[in-house]
């Protein structure tokens, strides 16, 4: 799989050289532990490039958070902390499927992810990171003389098997230090370049260098052209804090913007703002308080809607009223109550549309509105202002009528089968699993055929082009061979069908659509 450090007892020469063989061939590097520094230490030494100091300042970030070292850790599709696989290196090996973290190779990866945008270093083993063309690599008889903060530094298992590929990894701090997931049952740390034997050590390379760019080259996308301002603004891949971090910008830098979007309310350098923007060519969002202009970019579109990003109120906030007001999962009087709201409460509302009648209060409506805080549903007649809310646009795009229909299709309604097809499918054990879409009211929904009881079907639904997305409408068959999930809003959006048999923990998606 890849190539990690593993502490090892001191064998005989002969029957340690086999081990390392054998072990080799798992990936498996048989290296004595590294005497490990305090997390205090972890920090760059000296003067480096923007890119490897934010690849210094990823791994540090680990290191700080007590993250496991955890064999394969890290090599999952895209990168960041994994679940590891029992290696069979020794006894101290045998509990790294249950932990999740990183093993040598995957710590780099994910640091040079974060400095650059991008999978730079791959989920690859360390022989193919090291083999791969760099503009700039050092060899091993050049030490640490020419070496800076963020440079990934290899080392082989044996220095008497010349032929031995790299099997071990880590990121140097400079003045003679590294950061490195060493061994199981030990979180990552701090060591002394030292501690590994100068005669294994194989060289290094500084992919801040190399000939591609972190930088997208602004003309060809979609969008407008904002900058953004402050010092080492992350970009992360979903409109709210804590969100994987796709890019970060060390300083003002000209970005292209094709849509913003309510998300999770943040507030920074005095200012709060709940907007995000999708910037495509990081394929990652950034809040609007590090874009300059105003909170809601002038002529930027509404992600789901494509229309005016919606205001009322103030910045979109209203009061509720009455006690003990449900906030449900879906604007109808059936779905799970997600929160409930006591005494008047201020709180946003990005859009609105019509669901179930409520009859309460004397009041009859159909209109809910959405409250991203609580990621729910809340009927009108407990917003304080008139039935359609002023300002507050259609979560299918456009201006609210006071009807009781709605321009597209609503959220979690029945399906609307007028000029329905099935434009993606996929099959798995006899069953199939259908992507149903309306060219009329631009809504789809889930459908499996040739099922039996216990077979559940749902939706995806990604503002982002399918790099996050969120999972609606799971429904299980209890009787027959067929159902099929409620309909989900489909404009300016991309949707895939998901299924799985009842007695297979195996899911299946179709394509993007």
């Amino acid at each position: 799989m890849n190539g990690h450090l593993r502490a090892g007892p001191a064998w005989p020469g002969l029957l340690r050289s086999l081990l390392a063989c054998a072990l080799l061939a798992l990936g498996l590097a048989v290296l004595p532990a590294a005497p490990a520094h305090a997390a205090g230490d972890c920090r760059a030494y000296g003067e480096t490039s923007v890119q490897g100091a934010l690849a210094v300042k990823a791994a540090c970030d680990e290191v700080a958070a007590g993250t496991m070292y955890s064999w394969g850790g890290g090599h999952g599709p895209v990168p960041g902390k994994t679940h590891g696989t029992p290696d069979g290196g020794g006894d101290e090996a045998w509990n790294d499927g249950n932990v999740v973290g990183f093993d040598c190779s995957g710590l780099t990866r994910w640091a040079w992810s974060v400095a650059t945008g991008r999978d730079v270093l791959g989920p690859g083993t360390t022989s193919d990171v090291f083999d791969r063309y760099w503009p700039v690599r050092f060899g091993g008889s050049d030490g640490t003389a020419h070496l800076k903060p963020g440079d990934v530094l290899f080392w082989k298992a044996s220095r008497v098997l010349v032929w031995m590929s790299t099997t071990h990894t880590a990121i140097y701090l400079g003045d003679g230090k590294i950061v490195e997931a060493a061994e199981s049952q030990h979180p990552l740390q701090v060591a002394d370049f030292s501690s590994h034997s100068s005669s294994i050590y194989v060289g290094a390379i500084r992919p801040s260098e190399s000939s591609d760019s972190a930088t997208p080259d602004n003309s060809g996308l979609p969008g407008q052209l904002f900058s953004t301002w402050g010092e080492w603004v992350r970009a992360g891949n979903e409109p709210r804090r804590g969100s994987t971090v796709q890019h970060t910008f060390p300083g003002p830098t000209q970005v292209k913007i094709s849509c913003q979007i309510h998300g999770e309310s943040v507030t920074a350098e005095g200012i709060t703002n709940d907007l995000w923007s999708y910037l495509p060519g990081y394929d990652a969002w950034i809040t609007n308080i590090y874009v300059r202009g105003p909170a809601a970019l002038p002529g930027v579109p509404d992600c789901l809607s494509g229309g005016p990003v919606g205001g009322g109120g103030s910045n979109g906030q209203f009061t509720t009223w009455g006690d003990g007001v449900n906030v449900r999962s879906q604007p109808t009087l059936a779905a799970a109550v997600r929160q409930t709201i006591g005494g008047e409460t201020t709180v946003r509302v990005s859009c609105q549309q019509h669901g179930d009648t409520v009859n309460a209060e004397g009041l009859v409506n159909t209109v809910w509105s959405y409250l991203p805080d609580y990621n729910g549903w809340i009927t009108n007649i407990y917003l304080k202002g008139p039935a359609v809310l002023p300002g507050i646009p259609d979560c299918a795009g456009g201006a609210l009528g006071g009807g009781t229909t709605t321009a597209g299709c609503t959220d979690g309604g029945a399906p609307d089968g007028t000029g329905a097809r099935s434009p993606r499918s996929v099959s798995i054990a006899g069953r199939l699993i259908e992507l149903r879409y309306s060219d009329t009211t631009e809504c789809a929904w889930g459908r499996i055929t040739g099922g039996t009881s216990g077979d559940e079907v749902w939706v995806d639904r990604s503002l982002t082009g399918g790099q996050s997305w969120d999972q609606l409408g799971f429904t299980k068959i209890t009787g027959g061979s067929d159902v099929f999930t409620t309909e989900w809003n489909d404009h300016n959006v991309v949707m895939r069908a998901c299924g799985s048999p009842g007695d297979s923990d195996t899911v299946v998606c179709t394509d993007w659509f």
